[in-house]
């Protein structure tokens, strides 16, 4: 059911839990459009903290995307599959923007698989009818022109304006990821977020604890709003960072590597 482009990071799970000292796992999910490779600039300043983990997606970085998933409570399921297939007990899971939405998911219908949870980019909030109305249109548009001309307009949206004109290089690499995302991956996925529950009343309920990492020029995921919504739920951690829209992995990989190091290190 797991293809080989997430076989490299069960074989460094591996090595890690062969060791004497068995460092804390920590599961990242890419967003809409990426894979792995998202976090390559991250992955590095973790080294210390935690046993990393990022599996692709299904639809993205060439893998399958099985007919049985209809739903983020779907990719949940997949999720858990893939990390009982790795022997993982219980872990930290963190996700970015779509990425978040699974890892709600998964919080939500397996609390007991994970010590907390990290949303990235990513709200617990369901999408409001203008946000459904753009997701409706989207898929139209896709179904009719196919998925490219949409890609090209939204993978430079997620940056700041400074970012894209001081590293191309780095907007040209994840539009270039965004690119090799199948159409049949871009409509489906549209249409599970489009009609993803709201995970707000759980999160208020205390169950897991919630960290989460903001970009105060995010135009897709306000940051002050989100920030004071996850404020207000028990056990909850917020980080902003200040020179990032969407893509802080990219943006400020440092600070995100630090954010994350917190999580890991104020959730053990």
């Amino acid at each position: 059911m797991f293809e080989d482009s997430n076989s490299t990071f069960v074989d460094s799970l591996v090595l890690s839990q062969s060791s004497e000292v068995r460092k804390p796992i920590l599961v990242l999910l890419h967003g809409f459009t990426e894979n792995h490779r998202l976090w390559d600039e991250v992955i590095p300043l973790l080294d210390e903290f935690a046993t990393v983990i990022c599996p692709d997606l299904p639809g993205h970085g060439g893998l399958d995307f099985p007919d049985s998933i209809h739903s983020i409570e779907g990719v949940a399921d997949w999720l858990l599959d893939f990390l009982k297939s790795i022997q993982v007990e219980k872990c930290y899971l963190a996700g970015h923007s779509l990425g978040g939405y699974v890892a709600l998911a998964a919080a939500r219908k397996y609390p007991g698989y994970f010590h907390a949870i990290c949303l990235i980019h990513s709200t617990p909030l369901e999408d409001g009818p203008e946000k459904k109305e753009n997701r409706d249109r989207v898929i139209e548009f896709i179904r009719t022109h196919g998925g490219q001309g949409f890609i090209q307009s939204l993978i430079p949206a997620l940056f700041t304006g400074d970012f894209l004109s001081q590293y191309p290089e780095k907007v040209k690499s994840s539009l270039a990821r965004a690119k090799e995302t199948p159409d049949h991956t871009l409509l489906r996925f549209l249409a599970m977020m489009r009609d993803r529950p709201s995970s707000q009343a759980w999160m208020a309920s205390g169950q897991l604890p919630v960290f989460a990492i903001l970009g105060a020029q995010d135009t897709l995921i306000p940051c002050e709003f989100t920030a004071s919504l996850i404020k207000s739920c028990p056990d909850a951690q917020v980080e902003v960072l200040n020179n990032s829209a969407h893509m802080g992995m990219l943006e400020e990989p440092g600070k995100v590597g630090k954010a994350l190091s917190l999580f890991l290190t104020s959730k053990l």
